[in-house]
């Protein structure tokens, strides 16, 4: 089996990146940057994780030194800490490079031009990077949305009275069952009251607290069942 460094060795011994006085990069300098610890380096490939295999797979390729890079969507293959390093290493990275991605801080950090995609077989160019074309996509789409939106509003509003008036009567509905309920409950609680056959106080007392119970959730009722009475008629 190869060893991790002996993977690289057999690509360059070093890459040339062509800038300052770091611009020779050797292979232990690659697997540093891409966060292999020194033991590591003369580990096999066959007792590397997944998650390793693809971060070396990518070190492998920049070992290359291409002078065109084409990835997609990177930040779905990749940690933190190996996006992190990629990032640095392109910096520096003086090819081409071709990105598609959805990652609005990888595509800020590495792109100086976005090709847009809008799903209608139309690709529009803009120059700078993701935060740039989004601040002209937005500038292009609210203009767009102006108009949109205002019947978007007045659809969501009618949207909204309905479900509110559907509820309002919905409620108005159960109040007119439930306060005859009520009401009849609380005559049925007088007639035994004014019989006055009841001589247990504590029992008295009990019916008393029920009744008054009865008339506050009678009042409360009826208020609300005017309030909707009025709301529903408007």
């Amino acid at each position: 089996g190869m060893s991790v460094a002996g993977s690289l060795k057999e690509i360059a011994e070093f890459i040339d990146v062509g800038e300052g006085r770091d611009r020779y990069l050797t292979t232990r300098d690659m697997l540093d940057m891409f966060n292999f610890p020194r033991y590591q380096h003369s580990s096999l490939i066959s007792t590397l994780s997944g998650g390793e295999r693809r971060r070396l797979a990518l070190v492998r390729v920049l070992m290359a030194n291409p002078n065109v890079l084409l990835l997609d969507e990177p930040t779905n293959d990749f940690d933190l800490q190996t996006l992190t390093a990629l990032e640095e290493y392109l910096d520096d990275f003086y090819g081409v490079l071709i990105i598609v991605s959805h990652d609005r801080a990888f595509l800020d950090r590495t792109v100086n031009f976005i090709l847009s995609f809008d799903g209608e077989g139309n690709i529009k160019e803009y120059p700078g990077n993701y935060s740039n074309y989004l601040e002209k996509k937005e500038a292009e789409l609210r203009n767009q949305n102006r108009d949109r939106a205002k019947v978007e509003v007045k659809q969501e509003k009618n949207k909204i009275k309905k479900k509110l008036a559907y509820m309002e009567q919905r409620e108005y509905d159960e109040l007119n069952l439930k306060i005859p309920q009520l009401e009849k409950a609380k005559s049925d609680l007088e007639d035994i009251l004014s019989k006055g056959d009841i001589s247990d106080y504590n029992k008295l007392a009990e019916l008393s607290q029920k009744l008054n119970q009865l008339n506050e959730e009678i009042d409360i009722s009826t208020m609300r069942w005017l309030e909707l009475e009025d709301s529903i008629e408007e």
